[in-house]
């Protein structure tokens, strides 16, 4: 599903109006119908609605809305600023229409009480507001929010900004928002996407020829997420890859056991994990897993790139999964810097096998690596400040991954996929449930097994992102919240693909 920035929303808006000749007023009529028809669609039909709106085109659908309230017999009372002399064109249209047919019109007015109605219509900033709710527009939406009733926002929650995901202060809190022609960022994620309840996408008529071209930024859907390469009734292990997991370090090794066994249940035809020797027992619960222990001691050293480097280059692996569990010793360090500059391979690098590289590593595994950071490992690895990334984390990953060639998965609460063609994936499927020790290891084994079995970095980091979360949810409703483990995830990402 696609997302698009206020500019880009204007952008499309002023090409309608100079191109197609859409007029204004229609648009603005669409949205309106858009609103009702939702409103229309509820399993408790309102009986009495209050209609918010402000002084620009965004109050304007509240008006037109308010209009197919009142026909279809809801009582329907529309407050709205006391200059009712500053409207924009259209929205001055569709308050004229309503007073001229006797609505009952209210200008704002202390004390401000919406008690009474079972519904709030937020109509009072579009996607041009850029800064926070102050004065009489804050204390109305606090007011609303106090208020009992289904809450429903006009194309954003009143507050928010369409291109940032924070939350500046007051912000109208919805059950549902309305938004017109494509997602924004502020209802994609946290913490400005709690606000917003359930998102509902309505097409305005405005023409795909219109939109902007170059790399998009969509939303991930589960009917849209790329398609799983089917097997063949003749088909034998070797046409769905060999991976190489290379993880794990004293107390750790269990990292690299969830990555190697989450690759082999997504479908890789082979896998085996490299570790340090110390640990091994962990893989004798799937011997499925090949294994090559390496080294004496509890950690990979740079000695030990050489001989691992070896193993990747003659026995054709097809893509390297590295860093799970590996620790963050300086030997190790030095390990992962230098099996990188060995090997050509695809590479997936998770955890401290991203806190071993920096800025100058990138550009040894330019155009063949998918990093896989949660924002503590991105902050190191990029400057920035953990606060800094979350303010703007669908550019900044974008801009990081294109100025480096990678893929990279920045994981949170949502997790955003860039390309290094500047293309940017949000998934958010995740559960509470996941918030445990092993998650990034299972997501990192899920994107080897994709990707050894023959699908491109993005889409498996897509669809990795879809399994982990759908199989977690499927452990939560079998274990509850509190006690899903990583390997009830992996053990049910089989059930994942069956419901695609």
């Amino acid at each position: 599903m696609r997302i698009l920035s206020s500019s880009e929303i204007s952008y499309i808006e002023k090409r309608a109006s100079e191109e197609t000749g859409i007029p204004e007023i229609i648009l603005m009529e669409n949205a309106a119908s858009a609103v009702y028809r939702e409103i229309s669609l509820m399993e408790k039909r309102p009986e009495k609605a209050a209609v918010l709106c402000g002084r620009g085109n965004n109050g304007g659908d509240g008006f037109a809305c308010a209009r197919k309230l009142i026909a279809s017999g809801v009582e329907t009372t529309v407050f709205h600023p006391a200059d009712t002399g500053a409207f924009p064109p259209a929205a001055a249209i569709n308050y004229k229409i309503l007073k001229n047919s006797g609505a009952d019109l209210r200008p704002f007015e202390k004390p401000y009480d919406f008690s009474g109605y079972d519904l709030i219509i937020d109509a009072l900033f579009g996607t041009g507001l850029k800064r926070p709710l102050d004065g009489q527009y804050k204390e109305i939406t606090e007011a609303a929010n106090m208020a009992g009733g289904f809450k429903l926002a006009v194309d954003i929650p009143s507050g928010l900004s369409a291109d940032s995901t924070g939350v500046p202060g007051a912000v109208f809190r919805a059950d549902m928002t309305v938004t017109f022609t494509a997602m924004k960022i502020c209802q994609t994620m946290y913490p400005a996407r709690a606000f917003c309840g359930k998102v509902i996408t309505e097409n305005i008529t405005l023409p795909e020829k219109l939109f902007p071209e170059g790399p998009k930024t969509v939303f991930s859907s589960r009917d849209a997420l790329p398609e799983i390469k089917k097997r063949l009734p003749d088909t034998h292990k070797g046409d769905y890859g060999h991976a190489a997991v290379i993880g794990g370090s004293s107390g750790k090794t269990g990292a690299a056991y969830l990555a190697s066994l989450a690759a082999l249940k997504s479908g890789a035809g082979l896998v085996t994990a490299v570790y340090p020797s110390e640990g091994g027992a962990y893989f004798a619960q799937a011997p499925e897993i090949m294994t090559l222990p390496v080294n004496c001691g509890p950690c990979f050293t740079e000695k030990d790139a050489e001989s691992a480097a070896r193993f990747i280059n003659e026995n054709r692996i097809s893509v390297l999964c590295l860093g799970c569990g590996i620790g963050g010793s300086g030997e190790t360090a030095s390990f992962v810097k230098k099996l990188i500059r060995l090997i050509d391979k695809p590479l997936i690098i998770d955890a401290d096998g991203i806190n071993a590289l920096d800025e100058k590593d990138l550009e040894t595994i330019r155009g063949r690596a998918v990093v896989t950071p949660h924002l503590g490992e991105f902050s190191r690895l990029s400057g920035m400040s953990v606060e800094e990334i979350k303010e703007g984390r669908p550019e900044t990953a974008r801009n990081f991954a294109f100025r480096h060639g990678i893929t990279l998965v920045l994981k949170s609460a949502e997790t955003v996929i860039a390309s290094p063609d500047g293309s940017v994936t949000i998934a958010s499927y995740g559960t509470p449930a996941l918030a445990k020790g092993g998650s990034g290891d299972c997501l990192a084994g899920i994107i080897t097994g994709l990707m050894a079995a023959g699908m491109g970095a993005e889409e498996s980091a897509e669809l990795a992102c879809f399994l982990l979360g759908e199989s977690a949810k499927l452990a939560e409703e079998k274990n509850g919240e509190n006690s899903v483990l990583a390997t009830d995830v992996i053990n049910l990402i089989g059930a994942a693909f069956n419901g695609l």
